[in-house]
């Protein structure tokens, strides 16, 4: 009995190499880790180890350990097309196989290393392989349905997060304004006493009074900075307050807003440093939304800085922008909260006992129009030795997209409020918790769904690939037939060959002929009247595999219909005229005219001109006449395709 081991993290491609390889005298084991793979060499006698090279990444040394342990085992690793031979060497590998896997390149791969069993020679290798990927096609069909599943839990991720950011603007906005209104009327009483009291002798309650006037006068003034966070926040967000593109000199900004903050500095016994070299190119920003981002900057780096601290604010040219560089001495933040501190109303000390007052907005804010610059901002820093924020902003005007905004009522918000009289500060918190959490999974979830979707196309198209290998054609047939039709389209519609459905249409046109037997599909002869209906039952056997794909239902016009006749004399439906999909009809001509001009085992092929002289001739019965018009429009681009791809056909037979 002989061991295989194939190790890969990829769920599929261990799936393929276990229905491809298992039979009475081979047994697969798998493992899914570098630590499993040593642990089945320790248990196993490996005669074959294939190997991902994703596996070898996290484990450089895995080749290396499995020669150490099982001298005899061959090691095999699966790469990636076009490996350069230093990486190829570093590997330590006895053989490479490329990537993606068919269950053909793996029977190939482990018979040359193995020898042949008799299992094997009594079942031809390539009907092996077509019942394994009619099983694999199956197996995608399944995965298709369950990233659909997927696909509906991150609408609903999405819908439930639109209804958060509802609740959050709404009633920012509200307790924005409401306070804003009682605050104003206090702030007015307090200006007016404290006039009344100016004039209060030493050592007199009105002097007393007069110390409690200045307070409630300061207390006003922070209350007010803060109602107007909110309110910034709100208005940057939600796109209430729209950007305005004009030339910004950010140097003069700098300087304005760095004497602006002399005063808090001085309080707060912190230097100022700052370098802003005049003569720097104007950026295309919003002026007062950039000074704001600025302000917040060099606020915190003074706010929480430590008495006899120093900031510095620096301005310079630096890969096709400028980058804003505001460096403190201060408390710093650690590694853990660098990222958090972005999010809103998130604060890296503790409500409680922290000095600084805020709501946890600036950052928040800073980062929202740095990124609707199209800029980048950063963090760096340690706890208790200062903190780096670094923004680099384009020179470019950026492309400003405001977040569309639709209000609730106030009384829905009064509604959603918890119970138990909770503060505005903890309901706030509890809603970006709430925001936070739904990002995440529906970030989650948009990865999960590219990740499957790539590794879907990267099957289908080995499984073209094969197909084409098994034809009387030569392997470059979809390839031509693709090429073909794209010049024919761009005549008929032009947005056609940026149509991903489209193109997937070409690229599976033939894909039901994984179902007709090799020995028919390289007959050396005309095919009889049995023969002919097993060979068109490709298109049904190809619509059919694809029909459970949501994915893929528009491309099944292509696979279904491309051998229907104007003339309705087609197969497998007998439609006519219109009723046959244009995509379908565009690739009847191509892949007509791809067959006429190549050899046949029962024919020569005829030559380009020849060939478009025959299908001019049945425009009107077997081809629409307008594809044909357009395929005679554009006849010097695909002679030239042809005499192309003919040449390096050619070549690669002779190599």
């Amino acid at each position: 009995m002989k061991v295989v081991l194939i190790a890969a993290e990829d769920v599929l491609t261990r799936k393929i190499a276990l229905g491809a390889l298992s039979n009475p005298e081979t047994e697969v084991v798998d493992a899914s880790f570098p630590e499993e793979v040593l642990r089945r060499i320790q248990q196993h006698s490996v005669d074959v180890a294939l190997i991902d090279q994703e596996l070898v990444k996290q484990s450089p040394t895995l080749c290396a350990e499995i020669l150490r342990m099982s001298p005899q085992t061959r090691r095999v690793v699966l790469v990636l097309p076009d490996l350069t031979e230093d990486e190829t060497r570093r590997l330590e590998a006895d053989e490479v196989l490329e990537k993606p896997l068919t269950p053909m390149n793996l029977l190939r791969c482990v018979a040359t290393l193995l020898g042949p069993s008799s299992e094997m020679e009594a079942k031809p290798l390539h009907d092996l392989e077509r019942q394994q990927l009619l099983q694999y096609a199956r197996h995608l069909a399944q995965l298709r349905r369950e990233d659909e599943r997927k696909s509906q839990q991150l609408k609903d991720a999405h819908a439930r997060l639109q209804e958060f950011e509802k609740m959050k603007d709404m009633f920012l906005a509200l307790v924005s304004h409401e306070l804003r209104t009682p605050l104003t009327a206090i702030k007015a009483s307090g200006h007016l006493l404290s006039r009344m009291l100016r004039d209060a002798q030493p050592g007199t309650k009105e002097e007393k009074l007069s110390g409690v006037a200045s307070s409630l006068t300061a207390a006003t003034g922070r209350m007010e900075s803060l109602i107007q966070e909110l309110l910034s926040y709100h208005a940057v967000r939600n796109g209430v307050a729209p950007f305005e593109l004009r030339p910004a000199d950010l140097s003069a900004l700098i300087l304005s807003v760095t004497r602006e903050l002399e005063t808090a500095a001085v309080k707060k016994s912190v230097e100022i440093k700052v370098s802003a070299p005049e003569g720097l190119p104007l950026l295309q920003g919003d002026q007062p939304r950039l000074r704001e981002a600025v302000h917040h900057l060099v606020r915190n780096a003074i706010h929480y800085n430590v008495e006899g601290g120093r900031v510095e604010v620096g301005l310079e040219a630096v890969e096709d922008g400028l980058q804003v560089t505001v460096t403190d001495t201060g408390v710093g933040i650690s590694g853990a909260q660098q990222e958090n501190v972005f999010l809103p109303f998130y604060q890296a000390h503790d409500v409680l006992t922290r000095r600084v007052e805020g709501v946890g907005l600036g950052l928040a804010i800073t980062r929202h129009i740095v990124e609707s610059h199209n800029g980048k901002i950063t963090l760096a820093g340690e706890l208790g030795k200062g903190t780096e924020v670094r923004v680099w902003l384009p020179l470019a005007p950026p492309e400003i997209h405001l977040t569309e905004f639709t209000p609730v009522s106030p009384e829905e918000a009064q509604r959603k409020q918890p119970a138990g009289g909770a503060g505005m500060f903890d309901y706030s918190r509890e809603l970006y918790a709430a925001l936070e959490a739904e990002r995440v999974k529906r970030r989650h979830l948009e990865d999960k769904y590219r990740s499957m979707e790539g590794t879907f196309l990267e099957t289908i198209t080995a499984l073209v690939q094969q197909i084409d290998m098994r034809g009387a054609h030569k392997e470059t047939h979809v390839e031509r037939v693709i090429l073909f039709a794209n010049e024919i389209a761009r005549r008929i519609d032009p947005t056609l060959p940026d149509n991903r459905d489209f193109q997937l249409s070409l690229l599976l046109h033939d894909i039901g002929k994984i179902g007709v037997a090799e020995s028919l599909l390289q007959k050396a002869g005309r095919l009889d009247s049995d023969e002919q209906k097993q060979m068109q039952a490709h298109v049904s056997i190809g619509s059919e595999m694809l029909a459970n794909i949501h994915f893929l239902q528009p491309a099944l016009q292509g696979v279904r219909h491309h051998h229907e006749r104007w003339d309705g004399k087609g197969y497998p439906d007998g439609l006519a005229g219109a009723q046959i999909p244009l995509w379908a009809r565009i690739i009847s001509v191509a892949d007509s005219f791809d067959a006429m001009t190549q050899d046949r085992p029962y024919r020569k092929a005829l030559d380009p001109t020849e060939a478009r002289a025959e299908i001019q001739s049945k425009a009107g019965s077997q081809y629409d006449p307008q594809i044909v018009s357009a395929f005679v429009e554009g006849w010097e681009t695909i002679f030239n395709i042809a005499q192309k791809t003919e040449t390096a056909a050619r070549a690669s037979s002779a190599e």
